[in-house]
């Protein structure tokens, strides 16, 4: 629950009460009721009151007084807090180079019908891209293959992404409370084209790896090193998702330290009807997830809030996504272990990664992203766009502005809207105008928006240039050693 809380030096009267007053900055008086529900006696020679009524995000005036044989003083100094803060929220995931996307298939992109994709439209290592038109897009079409770098690298970031979202959910593993280790590796080598890869050891039963993020170190061959997710496991071998990984026996030895993550909460089998706050959730390793009915996500006022979620297998939708009090699509995460399919009519939001295949059936809609990283992305109908969720206010000074907050500014005859969350000045501005046009006002910045556009079309990056990667440094230090005659 927010609070503040003030504290008054006593008087000398030791059964003197007092009492607080508030406002809001833009307030011009104090309430004529004071906030607390009884005058505060004086506990251990200490005035303390703790007001909490208080909204996060919201800044608040005090001013406190002295009761005495019925006789009230008048005000004492004016205090004022800084905005109340929001509880912790998980960290957002980084997407990179597939932030521009709102549709990136892995093997293929299909679609039926007048989809609309409000986003650049791609695919990786495919090169498949079917039924644009009808479908129509706002962005930029790669239709993979080996020269479209750009849909290559957004798959490549789509796989970090991913991956940093199972971290996110990531219990204690083996080498801390729930197993034994480290564990030695003796061995690498490459299963067929899967993007896993056996690595060999000794991994008594217990240790459940699978799900998890583990790291391996201490092979020659560097690209056998790193961070990667356990997708299968046996006594003597498990699988981690490493495509780049080449045979070898190790010269020295590899070992799987113990991993950690942030707590997160359980989810059951179906959570549609349910309310959640920000934060990390997960199935069970294995578990599949439906949505059938409401799922609301409540930021509680907080627009930089971030929800978490990580699905074993399949999530299937039969419902809607349901965003309050300030959340955003954009803070989001899904990581699917299998496929998804977002069933007809139903509503998705945030960016969805799902390790096979998205299916989007007949008028089912995006606010995000959905991205499949193996097989394809299916359409039929739908609307795929990243939105902000807007408000209509009032411009005050020293008051908290979310993301998407809307005013009207009859000075210029312009809607402004917040494109950075913050607290606003002790002045009005003078507003810029002019499309997409910005106003520092405190620290909240104002954009001039298109007419009809920021209240549906969240911010997306460029679409990056198509262009290949860096070549390498020359070598250095040419030099012959030796010649035989």
């Amino acid at each position: 629950m927010a609070s503040i809380t003030l504290q008054v030096d006593a008087s000398t009267n030791l059964t003197a009460t007092y009492n607080f007053y508030r406002k809001n900055p833009s307030d011009l008086t104090f309430s004529k009721t004071p906030v607390n529900a009884s005058p505060v006696p004086v506990v251990n020679g200490t005035v303390t009151f703790v007001d909490n009524t208080v909204l996060v995000g919201h800044i608040y005036d005090y001013v406190s007084t002295d009761i005495q044989n019925g006789v009230e003083s008048g005000f004492s100094n004016e205090v004022i807090s800084v905005a109340v803060p929001f509880p912790l929220s998980p960290a957002g995931i980084n997407l990179g180079a597939a932030a521009s996307f709102l549709v990136l298939g892995g093997a293929a992109v299909t679609n039926t019908g007048p989809t609309t994709v409000n986003g650049d439209v791609g695919v990786s290592p495919g090169s498949s891209i079917t039924g644009f038109p009808p479908g129509a897009l706002s962005g930029t079409l790669h239709s993979g293959g080996p020269t479209d770098f750009v849909s290559a690298a957004a798959q490549a970031a789509a796989a970090t992404a991913f991956a940093a979202i199972i971290a996110a959910a990531n219990p204690p593993g083996i080498g801390g409370a729930k197993a034994q280790g480290p564990f030695t590796l003796t061995s690498c080598t490459v299963a067929a084209a899967s993007g896993s890869t056996n690595y060999l050891g000794t991994f008594p039963v217990g240790s459940s790896l699978v799900g998890q993020m583990v790291t391996v170190s201490g092979f020659t061959n560097s690209v056998n090193n790193g961070t990667f997710l356990c997708t299968s496991q046996s006594i003597t071998s498990i699988a981690l998702n490493n495509p780049n990984a080449v045979a070898e026996t190790a010269s020295g030895s590899a070992v799987v330290p113990a991993t950690s993550g942030s707590s997160f909460t359980l989810l059951s089998a179906d959570i549609g009807g349910q309310t959640l706050s920000p934060g990390v959730y997960s199935t069970a390793p294995a578990g599949a997830l439906g949505i059938t009915g409401r799922l609301v996500l409540d930021a509680g006022g907080n627009p930089q809030a971030v929800f978490i979620f990580k699905v074993g297998t399949a999530l299937t939708m039969a419902g809607d996504v349901i965003l309050a009090n300030g959340a955003q699509a954009s803070n989001i995460f899904w990581a699917i272990g299998s496929s998804a399919t977002i069933g007809t009519g139903s509503s998705l939001a945030g960016t969805l990664i799902a390790k096979q295949s998205v299916t989007l059936v007949t008028d089912a809609t995006v606010n995000g992203r959905v991205i499949a990283q193996v097989g394809a992305v299916t359409m039929d109908t739908n609307t795929i766009s990243l939105f902000l969720s807007a408000s209509l206010n009032v411009w005050a000074p020293n008051t908290f502005f979310p993301l998407g907050t809307v005013i009207y500014d009859c000075a210029t005859g312009t809607f402004q809207w917040v494109t950075t969350a913050g607290v606003s000045g002790s002045a009005k501005p003078s507003f810029n105008t002019g499309t997409g046009q910005t106003t520092q006002d405190g620290s909240v910045i104002w954009t001039d928006p298109p007419i009809g556009e920021f209240l549906v079309q969240g911010p997306l990056p460029p679409t990056p240039l198509n262009q290949p990667p860096a070549p390498p440094a020359p070598p250095t230090n040419l030099r012959i050693t030796s010649e035989v005659g």
